[in-house]
Protein backbone atom coordinates (compact mmCIF):
# COMPACT_ATOMS: atom_id res chain seq x y z
CA UNK A 1 0.00 0.00 0.00
CA UNK A 2 1.40 3.59 -0.91
CA UNK A 3 1.60 6.44 1.29
CA UNK A 4 -1.68 7.64 -0.11
CA UNK A 5 -3.42 4.48 0.74
CA UNK A 6 -1.75 4.43 4.09
CA UNK A 7 -2.99 7.83 4.86
CA UNK A 8 -6.62 7.42 3.56
CA UNK A 9 -6.97 3.83 5.54
CA UNK A 10 -6.00 6.07 8.95
CA UNK A 11 -8.26 8.93 7.99
CA UNK A 12 -10.86 6.26 7.10
CA UNK A 13 -10.02 4.57 11.04
CA UNK A 14 -10.47 7.54 12.74
CA UNK A 15 -13.57 8.74 11.32
CA UNK A 16 -15.28 5.54 11.89
CA UNK A 17 -14.00 5.45 16.10
CA UNK A 18 -15.11 9.26 16.08
CA UNK A 19 -18.66 8.31 14.62
CA UNK A 20 -19.21 5.88 18.10
CA UNK A 21 -17.64 7.83 20.03
CA UNK A 22 -19.80 10.72 19.79
CA UNK A 23 -22.17 10.23 22.65
CA UNK A 24 -19.68 9.37 25.31
CA UNK A 25 -17.63 12.28 24.17
CA UNK A 26 -20.68 14.20 25.25
CA UNK A 27 -21.19 12.63 28.38
CA UNK A 28 -17.14 13.74 29.58
CA UNK A 29 -17.32 16.87 28.15
CA UNK A 30 -19.31 18.40 31.16
CA UNK A 31 -17.24 16.02 33.68
CA UNK A 32 -13.62 17.60 32.08
CA UNK A 33 -14.72 21.27 31.86
CA UNK A 34 -15.60 20.91 35.59
CA UNK A 35 -12.07 19.50 36.15
CA UNK A 36 -10.45 22.44 33.99
CA UNK A 37 -12.36 24.97 35.92
CA UNK A 38 -11.54 23.33 39.17
CA UNK A 39 -7.65 23.29 38.16
CA UNK A 40 -7.31 27.16 37.49
CA UNK A 41 -7.03 27.41 33.78
CA UNK A 42 -7.17 30.37 32.09
CA UNK A 43 -9.88 30.10 29.14
CA UNK A 44 -7.72 32.10 26.62
CA UNK A 45 -9.16 33.52 23.65
CA UNK A 46 -12.59 33.57 23.73
CA UNK A 47 -12.94 33.22 19.48
CA UNK A 48 -11.26 29.70 18.17
CA UNK A 49 -8.46 30.25 16.03
CA UNK A 50 -7.57 33.22 17.51
CA UNK A 51 -3.94 34.11 18.86
CA UNK A 52 -3.65 36.31 22.17
CA UNK A 53 0.02 37.39 23.19
CA UNK A 54 0.83 37.74 26.54
CA UNK A 55 5.15 38.84 26.80
CA UNK A 56 6.94 36.24 25.30
CA UNK A 57 4.00 33.77 25.53
CA UNK A 58 0.80 32.88 23.52
CA UNK A 59 -2.69 31.50 24.00
CA UNK A 60 -4.83 30.08 21.19
CA UNK A 61 -7.86 27.51 20.84
CA UNK A 62 -8.13 25.21 18.39
CA UNK A 63 -11.07 22.33 17.73
CA UNK A 64 -9.42 18.88 17.59
CA UNK A 65 -10.40 15.48 17.83
CA UNK A 66 -13.53 14.71 18.94
CA UNK A 67 -14.03 17.04 21.62
CA UNK A 68 -16.98 19.57 21.64
CA UNK A 69 -15.38 22.35 23.23
CA UNK A 70 -11.94 24.20 22.01
CA UNK A 71 -8.77 22.93 22.94
CA UNK A 72 -6.58 25.65 24.86
CA UNK A 73 -3.02 26.00 23.59
CA UNK A 74 -0.20 27.62 25.81
CA UNK A 75 3.19 28.42 24.24
CA UNK A 76 6.20 29.59 26.05
CA UNK A 77 9.55 30.86 24.55
CA UNK A 78 12.55 31.56 25.51
CA UNK A 79 12.78 33.94 22.25
CA UNK A 80 9.97 35.72 20.54
CA UNK A 81 12.52 35.31 17.92
CA UNK A 82 12.68 31.62 17.97
CA UNK A 83 9.33 30.58 16.50
CA UNK A 84 6.77 32.87 14.45
CA UNK A 85 3.26 32.74 16.71
CA UNK A 86 1.44 30.79 14.02
CA UNK A 87 4.29 28.11 13.68
CA UNK A 88 3.98 27.67 17.27
CA UNK A 89 0.17 26.93 16.99
CA UNK A 90 0.58 24.95 14.06
CA UNK A 91 3.11 22.56 15.80
CA UNK A 92 1.04 22.76 19.28
CA UNK A 93 -1.65 21.30 17.16
CA UNK A 94 -0.29 18.85 15.43
CA UNK A 95 1.17 17.44 18.35
CA UNK A 96 -2.10 17.41 20.62
CA UNK A 97 -4.12 15.43 17.43
CA UNK A 98 -0.77 12.74 17.29
CA UNK A 99 -1.13 12.38 20.68
CA UNK A 100 -4.40 11.25 21.04
CA UNK A 101 -3.85 9.30 17.92
CA UNK A 102 -0.57 8.00 19.90
CA UNK A 103 -3.04 6.95 22.90
CA UNK A 104 -5.74 4.65 20.45
CA UNK A 105 -2.72 2.89 18.82
CA UNK A 106 -1.46 2.05 22.27
CA UNK A 107 -4.72 0.98 23.05
CA UNK A 108 -5.22 -1.46 19.74
CA UNK A 109 -8.00 1.10 18.31
CA UNK A 110 -5.71 2.47 15.51
CA UNK A 111 -3.01 1.19 12.95
CA UNK A 112 0.39 1.89 14.05
CA UNK A 113 1.50 3.01 10.57
CA UNK A 114 0.01 6.68 10.70
CA UNK A 115 2.64 7.44 13.38
CA UNK A 116 5.59 7.26 11.05
CA UNK A 117 5.04 10.22 9.30
CA UNK A 118 5.24 11.99 12.47
CA UNK A 119 7.37 10.08 14.85
CA UNK A 120 10.98 8.88 15.04
CA UNK A 121 10.84 4.96 14.29
CA UNK A 122 12.62 4.03 17.74
CA UNK A 123 9.47 6.50 19.06
CA UNK A 124 7.10 4.39 17.66
CA UNK A 125 8.54 1.29 18.39
CA UNK A 126 8.33 1.95 22.34
CA UNK A 127 4.64 2.46 21.60
CA UNK A 128 4.23 -0.57 19.93
CA UNK A 129 6.11 -2.11 22.82
CA UNK A 130 3.58 -0.53 24.99
CA UNK A 131 0.24 -1.48 23.54
CA UNK A 132 1.82 -4.91 23.55
CA UNK A 133 2.24 -5.24 27.15
CA UNK A 134 -0.91 -3.22 27.65
CA UNK A 135 -2.61 -5.81 25.26
CA UNK A 136 -1.29 -8.82 27.72
CA UNK A 137 -2.52 -7.24 30.68
CA UNK A 138 -5.73 -6.70 29.09
CA UNK A 139 -5.93 -10.62 28.21
CA UNK A 140 -4.93 -11.28 32.16
CA UNK A 141 -7.98 -9.00 33.55
CA UNK A 142 -10.15 -10.94 31.21
CA UNK A 143 -9.36 -14.12 32.37
CA UNK A 144 -9.10 -13.50 35.78
CA UNK A 145 -5.09 -14.11 36.11
CA UNK A 146 -4.26 -10.15 36.55
CA UNK A 147 -2.71 -8.83 39.68
CA UNK A 148 -5.14 -6.44 41.34
CA UNK A 149 -2.35 -4.17 42.38
CA UNK A 150 -2.26 -3.50 38.31
CA UNK A 151 -6.11 -1.92 37.82
CA UNK A 152 -5.81 -0.44 41.46
CA UNK A 153 -4.29 2.73 38.82
CA UNK A 154 -7.50 4.37 37.67
CA UNK A 155 -5.90 5.92 34.77
CA UNK A 156 -4.15 2.11 33.70
CA UNK A 157 -7.63 1.01 33.66
CA UNK A 158 -8.69 4.12 31.75
CA UNK A 159 -5.89 3.16 28.62
CA UNK A 160 -7.40 -0.49 29.12
CA UNK A 161 -10.85 0.14 28.25
CA UNK A 162 -10.80 0.32 24.52
CA UNK A 163 -14.19 1.66 23.69
CA UNK A 164 -13.93 5.18 26.00
CA UNK A 165 -12.82 7.74 23.58
CA UNK A 166 -9.87 10.02 23.55
CA UNK A 167 -10.81 13.60 24.28
CA UNK A 168 -7.68 16.54 23.61
CA UNK A 169 -8.66 19.08 26.83
CA UNK A 170 -5.53 21.44 27.07
CA UNK A 171 -1.68 21.52 25.26
CA UNK A 172 1.35 23.33 26.74
CA UNK A 173 4.23 24.36 24.84
CA UNK A 174 7.90 25.21 25.14
CA UNK A 175 10.14 26.82 22.38
CA UNK A 176 13.16 25.59 23.66
CA UNK A 177 14.95 26.93 20.56
CA UNK A 178 14.09 27.19 16.97
CA UNK A 179 14.44 23.76 16.14
CA UNK A 180 13.07 21.97 19.41
CA UNK A 181 9.55 22.40 21.24
CA UNK A 182 8.34 20.07 24.31
CA UNK A 183 4.63 19.46 24.19
CA UNK A 184 2.41 18.12 27.02
CA UNK A 185 -0.92 17.63 25.88
CA UNK A 186 -3.70 16.54 28.45
CA UNK A 187 -6.69 14.40 27.34
CA UNK A 188 -9.31 12.58 29.02
CA UNK A 189 -10.66 8.80 29.26
CA UNK A 190 -14.18 8.83 30.37
CA UNK A 191 -13.40 10.38 33.65
CA UNK A 192 -9.80 10.40 33.80
CA UNK A 193 -7.26 12.83 32.88
CA UNK A 194 -4.66 11.59 31.89
CA UNK A 195 -1.49 13.42 29.80
CA UNK A 196 0.98 12.52 26.77
CA UNK A 197 4.61 14.26 26.88
CA UNK A 198 6.06 14.83 23.88
CA UNK A 199 9.76 16.19 21.93
CA UNK A 200 9.05 17.56 18.88
CA UNK A 201 12.04 18.30 17.10
CA UNK A 202 12.99 20.07 13.66
CA UNK A 203 14.54 17.43 11.01
CA UNK A 204 14.76 18.81 7.39
CA UNK A 205 12.02 20.86 6.76
CA UNK A 206 9.61 18.90 9.21
CA UNK A 207 9.05 18.78 12.41
CA UNK A 208 9.29 15.26 14.00
CA UNK A 209 8.49 13.52 17.04
CA UNK A 210 11.38 11.74 19.22
CA UNK A 211 10.06 11.29 22.05
CA UNK A 212 6.33 10.35 23.66
CA UNK A 213 5.73 9.58 26.73
CA UNK A 214 1.86 8.50 27.70
CA UNK A 215 -0.07 8.07 31.41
Amino acid sequence: MNDGGKNNHIRHEIMETGRGDDAAAARNDETAARQQRQAGFDPGPSVPGQIRRDGGSIDAQVMLGISRFPVLIHVARVSEEDMADEECVRVSSVAGTIACIAVDVVRGRLSVEGLYKFMTAPTVSKLVLLESLLHQDRQKKESGLADSEIYANRRTHAFLCRHMPVVPRRIHAMVVNPRRMNVVVSFSIGTELCWGSMRWQRMGGRWLCDYCDLG
